[in-house]
């Protein structure tokens, strides 16, 4: 297509219709009839020395711009006009000037995506399969889901071959005993899938590192068998590579940690005590804080009160550290999983046993020194076993068992805080949604394992991650 003058024309003016405020005199050129579409921001090029014209009186709207013409004209729009109009600003590098109607103000790019379920897979169905169940994604962006055989009292897991899980191989990691109730998995430093789990047999934590990230093979350790611990856990990997553990130690009722010594924890690991007030340390989820401090979110159920309290490390090893209640229900602190927003702070999804409700609670600050809860979903009785992540918006979603109607749901945050967001349902065929683990994939797709108690099956939902538009401010 032929990019004459007055096409150029046509382009500033989208310009000229953002810029108000600028300063425009009537041009010399007497080839710009008063009342053409393109007199005004002919006379904006010209006022803002962003055009000469052809000569001191013509423009000659009908002529060719070059690629010479048309970088000169970009260049003296950025000097005479963005410069002009941005330079005292200060934006930051991730920042971007526009004009907000009022003036020139700093603001972010934020893209804007649409989570579109597309695919649903039968993973498991050898017996009672996949109550309990975690799922991570791989550096090579393909899952790794572990979880429990109830038929069998076995440890499996399934390293698919496909973003969906359609295809892939399924291995019985542990069969020593009745093992492998509520696995936690996560990623070690080098890529290898790294699963904590309860041996209900031995009444000991123990952890399954493969030793590969395809994991072909596998080692089992165990980590602490003093009295019965470990029947619920969750792990995370420190940034020197070392796995962390929050568990719950059933003889003492006290919420425990432990630090493997080496990235495999093939020497064993240094083992605390948390917080012991009480009845304390049921469902516990750990992350890593963007200071590499783990901060651990759990139940504090003593006399059946039932309240959520987390627990904040001083340092990576957490030698040290503050144990506070957050949410004193009563009869709440269920099911907690805790995730680091993008803005560094701690959002934790729970039920609440008393309203029968999805809640979310945004911490303030990286310790969760204070911190807003938002009941999101109350629609029945939902919310439970739920798990949460940050999703390629920026902003947390949540899976989760509606038991009112049998269903999966997902709840998507609209702000990073919760305040405000969506619930819509994913599952329905029978009775779907136990145990749900969700987790995003490095370029933004969402997996949702789950247990489908009408046919005992471990099931998959898989949800595209689409760019449906950008926004600044």
């Amino acid at each position: 297509m032929r990019f004459t003058k007055k096409r150029l024309a046509l382009s500033i003016l989208a310009v000229v219709m953002a810029l108000p405020g600028l300063s425009v005199a009537v041009s010399p050129f007497v080839d710009v009839a008063p009342g053409k579409f393109y007199e005004a921001p002919v006379n904006w090029a010209f006022s803002n020395h962003i055009t000469t014209g052809k000569d001191a009186t013509h423009f000659d709207p009908n002529g060719a711009v070059t690629r010479g013409e048309s970088v000169t004209f970009l260049k003296r729009y950025h000097d005479n006009v963005v410069k002009q109009s941005v330079g005292a600003l200060g934006c930051t590098t991730d920042q971007v000037a526009y004009h907000n109607g009022s003036g020139w103000v700093c603001g972010s790019v934020q893209s804007e995506f649409q989570l579109t379920p597309t695919s649903r897979t039968l993973v498991d169905s050898g017996g009672s399969v996949g109550l309990y169940s975690s799922a991570i994604f791989g550096a090579d962006g393909l899952p790794f889901i572990a979880y429990y055989d109830t038929t069998n009292g076995n440890l499996k897991f399934i390293r698919c071959n496909t973003d969906d899980c359609r295809t892939g191989f399924v291995v019985s990691a542990d069969s020593t005993g009745d093992v492998g109730v509520a696995p936690s998995a996560a990623l070690t430093k080098d890529g290898r899938p790294i699963v904590s789990y309860h041996s209900s047999s031995a009444g000991s934590l123990k952890v399954m590192v493969c030793g590969t990230p395809d994991c072909f093979f596998q080692a089992i350790r165990t980590i602490d068998n003093t009295g019965n611990v470990g029947r619920y856990s969750s792990i995370a990997v420190r940034p020197d590579g070392k796995p962390v553990i929050a568990y719950y130690d059933t003889t003492r009722t006290s919420l425990k940690f432990a630090v493997c010594n080496l990235s495999d924890c093939s020497s064993g690991a240094s083992i605390r005590e948390l917080d012991n007030t009480g009845s304390v340390g049921s469902y516990p989820s750990v992350a890593i804080g963007k200071t590499g401090n783990p901060i651990i979110s759990y139940q504090d159920s003593a006399t059946g009160a039932g309240q959520l309290r987390v627990y904040s490390c001083d340092d990576p090893s957490c030698s040290s550290g503050t144990a506070r209640t957050i949410d004193n229900g009563p009869l709440t602190g269920f099911f907690t999983s805790i995730a680091i927003g993008t803005d560094g702070n701690p959002v934790i999804s729970y039920w609440d046993g008393s309203g029968k409700d999805l809640r979310i609670i945004a911490c303030a600050d990286p310790t969760c020194s204070s911190s807003t809860a938002h009941i999101v979903d109350s629609t029945g009785i939902v919310g439970e076993e739920a798990s949460i992540a940050i999703a390629q918006s920026g902003n947390p979603i949540v899976s989760y068992y509606d038991q009112t109607n049998g269903d999966l749901k997902l709840y998507e945050c609209a702000v990073t805080n919760c305040a405000s967001g969506m619930a819509r349902t994913l599952a329905t065929s029978g009775d779907v949604g136990r145990g749900t683990a969700l987790a995003v994939a490095p370029g933004g797709d969402v997996l949702i394992s789950y247990y489908d108690t009408s046919n005992a099956d471990l099931m998959v939902e898989h949800l595209d991650s689409e760019l449906v538009g950008v926004k600044i401010g």
